[in-house]
């Protein structure tokens, strides 16, 4: 990739970061509710509580890499390792 090429991606990607950023927490906030309804389904008992279960592991897992791919959008480093390399 040539320089103007890389130069024009790494503006997008600087550009569009505060929109992957918005609409990350979005689904970031929308797992946290669907957890409260996974909760209200267990107390319930609208469901077997494997079942619950499995689904309460999946948004747990979701809400980890969503909320890892929010701090790489703003740039700041992991709890696990080095920071990500900025696009060039």
């Amino acid at each position: 990739m040539s320089g103007t090429g890389r130069t024009t991606t790494k503006a997008v990607l600087l550009k569009a970061a505060p929109i992957l950023v918005h609409k990350l927490s979005i689904a970031l906030k929308e797992l946290r509710e669907t957890r409260g309804w996974l909760f209200f389904v267990t107390i319930a008992t609208l469901l077997p509580e494997t079942r619950i279960t499995e689904l309460l592991d999946e948004a747990d897992q979701s809400s980890r890499i969503i909320g890892r791919s929010i701090a790489t959008a703003k740039g700041r480093p992991r709890k696990d390792g080095p920071p990500s390399p900025a696009p060039e």
